[in-house]
């Protein structure tokens, strides 16, 4: 991404069969979360899981058939719930293996990318529960809420897991890592 192309430098290296290869070598600064390695492990994990639950929960809400879906202030929040979803399984794939020695495109391309789709996606699905809300409320006369009330109930879920997700990213500092004599 040209965003990370000041962090690199091209360099010229002779391969094993004595061919000229340009290698990209990072030269820009380090980072780290300011999380132990430990609880770092623990809140991937978490993610991973969470992230897995709102996949089911998002899919599984499409299989509801009820009246509310058929509403335009319904459906679009729904439908774009997806695109957030998407780049945030994305982000989350992409969280490094360990919390330090970080280049900027790693912490750029996981964990910023996790807090903003997150809340994007958080704000998708609260849309989508108040438009459901106000169907319910006011245009749902005479229609069983039994598929209604499942619907929403899975919304909420899914607006607390996700919910979940940002809280926990909002709070995970980054910092460089102090220059050491040796490092590239």
């Amino acid at each position: 991404m040209k965003r990370y192309a000041d962090d690199y430098v091209n360099e010229n290296t002779v391969d094993g069969k004595g061919r000229e290869r340009k290698t990209a070598v990072y030269r820009g600064t380090y980072f780290r979360f300011l999380l132990d390695e430990q609880a770092y492990q623990k809140t991937k994990l978490w993610y991973i899981l969470l992230t897995a639950g709102l996949v089911v929960i998002l899919v599984g809400m499409g299989f509801i058939a009820n009246k509310g879906m058929y509403k335009i202030y319904v459906a679009l929040p729904y439908t774009l719930c997806y695109f957030p979803l998407l780049y945030l399984v994305m982000g989350i794939i992409r969280l490094p293996a360990q919390a330090s020695h970080l280049r900027r495109d790693q912490v750029g391309l996981s964990l910023d990318r996790v807090k903003t789709t997150s809340l994007v996606l958080l704000i998708f699905l609260a849309v989508g529960l108040v438009g459901e809300v106000a169907y319910v409320i006011f245009f749902a006369q005479g229609v069983v809420l039994e598929k209604e009330l499942p619907f929403m109930a899975l919304q909420l879920l899914a607006l607390g897991g996700t919910m979940a997700i940002w809280l926990s990213a909002r709070h995970i500092q980054v910092d460089a890592e102090p220059e050491t004599s040796g490092s590239n």
